[in-house]
């Protein structure tokens, strides 16, 4: 529901633009402004949002499988330590290698903890960067509308 007025001052010339706009267009003045700033997202806005819930579900999975990888290296380590060394040799190589592949696995998949956020981080920043990109192109064309018509209204006035 549209209940807030918003009040705008402008040139003659400007609201004349805007009124032949919206002629042209088929609406009045205030759902053209509005049509014009409330508009939908552009293709790149499209896609980036897309991608956005592609990784969203990625980071998800990773995180599952994180999970999944620190469970079965707390098993291995927990089923390594209920089996107490005998006396001597019997910790030798094998013990020593599991031990070392269970870090292993916890490193890769810290690790990969690491890069899945640091990957939403820039997608976010880059988020946040076309949409700032998208405005300021959204001025420069009103701007430039707004100068072609006024020189269209100044090139009248000379003849």
């Amino acid at each position: 529901m549209k209940a807030e007025r918003l009040q705008l001052l402008t040139t003659p010339a400007f609201k004349a633009f805007l009124g032949k706009e919206a002629k042209r267009e088929g609406v009045n003045v205030a759902e053209l402004v509005r049509s014009r700033c409330e508009r939908r997202p552009s293709d790149d806005e499209a896609r980036l949002a897309k991608l956005t819930v592609e990784l969203r579900k990625k980071i998800s999975d990773a995180r599952s499988s994180l999970r999944g990888g620190l469970k079965e290296a707390h098993d291995v380590l927990a089923a390594f330590a209920s089996q107490a060394c005998q006396p001597r040799n019997d910790c030798g190589g094998t013990g020593m290698s599991v031990l070392n592949d269970a870090f292993d696995a916890v490193r890769d998949a810290l690790e990969l903890t690491d890069d899945v956020k640091r990957a939403g981080e820039t997608l976010k920043g880059l988020s946040v960067e076309l949409r700032a990109h998208d405005r300021r192109i959204t001025r420069l064309e009103a701007k430039w509308e707004t100068a072609l018509e006024l020189a269209n209204v100044n090139r009248k006035r000379i003849e």
